[in-house]
């Protein structure tokens, strides 16, 4: 760490820095360090000094500098020529891909078969997926949640629900039964606890240091589990469609029911071979974008329902309602559940996830220079204030702190940004990012939610309790993953389509 701190880059000249570096030896290692666990304090201190005054400014991580710009400069962000800010450049820094996923080539060249897959092939038939994600939380919820009804039971929030994320996410990607398997799923829980951390330790690291680091982090026999299963299944496939002649015309005949089916299907449009490598990441990425967000999101619903209980009635009644209206779990339901949607947004708001988010690298060779006048050179990092831009009150009102369930119902009024679904990124609502970088996945996100909440409400009583503190990590907000919920089962029984 204090090698890799010399050789980071270089901080933006101009832009003011939200904490003061100590002219000590060794002043700026120590400052950063410490400063690693108070992004929220720095990012509120630049917030309320600069960004509010239409300024940037400056914070330190242990890997690099970046410059955060206020959220009303992303349309000029977005109409920046092409190739002035990457996206993914600014990923291969942040997350160090090229361990955590065995990158071989850059991830835009892996997005050739990731992203068409995903938009392309899985997203337009979400609406065919929810009876099955239904299904799959019924069988999550009875596998690893307190089962005993009349009997309050305490359970680590953290442990309990990414155990039950696991195998609903990979019903989407796998298929009903491969998504049970036990050695798969240990697995894929695996990489999900040690990915994200590990990325922040091997950025930390000078170059020469990361390989033997990656190896003491546990990661590669979770890693190797995965591709193995994900290529078993691939070559089954390629095989069964090879019979039956579906790999003919660019694959057009081959029906997707999982994400392995559109990941062949774009190999065949592409007429390119999948090779291991590419077979590697689709694995490692799609389970580090589901597992570990849909984890923490529910974590701080389930924390936000133990906090404010007076909304458990109204969202119980609603859901009965919109179940026994639409015959149970269908996208109709979905779009109908309009309490949960607001409830579940402003837990996401109040617990961005990221004090900055949309962070891009400057790759123009002569920087870029914003209208305001501040240059940024070439190889600089940027990125926007979300934590405190969900916080303002003039956007969200004078209450714009505190927890209102049922806030977005509101259309705009008592501030402009209490407004839209929580599936729709705006300019003012960061959690999927914004613009044609918005991460696609949040068109499972949200029904997955709705769905894993639904049914948890239907099925237990939550025990109240003060929301425990969350942990700041560098950028990232973390709920806190030592505390315990006390659930008790209802006497819920399930008729007239309430449980599919």
């Amino acid at each position: 760490m204090l090698l890799h701190h010399k050789t980071k880059p270089r901080y933006v000249d101009g832009v003011p820095f939200v904490v003061t570096i100590p002219s000590i030896p060794w002043g700026g290692i120590i400052a950063t360090f410490f400063h690693y666990f108070s992004f929220d304090k720095q990012h509120t201190t630049g917030y309320e000094k600069y960004s509010t005054k239409n300024r940037a400014f400056q914070v330190s991580t242990l890997a690099f500098y970046t410059t955060v710009v206020p959220s009303s400069w992303l349309n000029e962000v977005r109409r920046a020529p092409k190739g002035t800010f990457d996206l993914y450049a600014a990923v291969d820094a942040n997350f160090r891909p090229e361990y955590i996923f065995q990158m071989k080539r850059r991830i835009a060249e892996y997005n050739r078969w990731t992203i068409p897959s995903i938009r392309h092939h899985i997203l337009p038939t979400m609406k065919y997926r929810i009876p099955a994600l239904a299904n799959e939380t019924l069988y999550a919820l009875d596998r690893y949640f307190p089962s005993k009804e009349e009997k309050w039971t305490s359970f680590y929030v953290y442990d309990t629900i990414i155990k039950a994320i696991a195998p609903i996410w990979s019903r989407i990607f796998l298929g009903q039964y491969r998504c049970r398997n036990e050695k798969y799923l240990n697995a894929f829980v695996k990489f999900g606890r040690r990915s994200g951390i590990w990325s922040m330790v091997l950025n930390c690291c000078p170059e020469w240091l990361r390989p033997v680091a990656y190896r003491f982090s546990g990661v590669l026999g979770a890693q190797n589990i995965l591709s193995e299963v994900t290529e078993n299944l691939v070559a089954e496939k390629m095989e069964k469609f090879k019979e039956e002649g579906l790999l003919a015309d660019k694959g057009k005949n081959i029906e997707v029911i999982d994400s392995i089916d559109a990941l062949i299907k774009v190999s065949c449009i592409l007429d390119e071979p999948l090779e291991s490598d590419i077979i590697m990441f689709y694995s490692l990425a799609l389970n580090q974008a589901g597992i570990l967000p849909n984890t923490m999101v529910s974590m701080n619903i389930l924390y936000d329902l133990a906090a404010y209980p007076e909304y458990i009635a109204p969202l119980r009644e609603e859901l009965e309602a919109v179940l026994e209206k639409n015959g149970g779990w269908n996208m109709e339901t979905i779009k109908d559940l309009v309490k949960m949607d607001s409830f579940i947004k402003e837990s996401s708001r109040l617990n961005t996830l990221a004090f900055s988010s949309m962070p891009r690298k400057v790759l123009a060779p002569g920087g870029y220079t914003f209208s305001s006048g501040l240059h940024i050179p070439k190889d600089s990092f940027i990125s926007i204030p979300s934590y405190n831009t969900h916080l303002d009150p003039n956007l969200y009102g004078t209450n714009a702190d505190t927890f209102e369930g049922f806030r977005f119902l509101k259309n705009g009024v008592d501030g402009p940004a209490n407004k839209g679904s929580f599936q729709d990124p705006t300019e003012h609502y960061h959690t999927f990012g914004w613009g044609p970088a918005a991460c696609p996945g949040r068109v499972i996100t949200s029904p997955l939610l709705k769905i894993f909440i639904g049914h948890i409400l239907l099925r237990y009583d939550i025990r109240p309790r003060e929301r425990p503190s969350p942990l700041c990590l560098g950028n990232f907000n973390i709920p806190c993953v030592t505390a315990k919920l006390e659930m008790r089962r209802r006497a819920f029984k399930a008729q007239d389509g309430l449980s599919s």
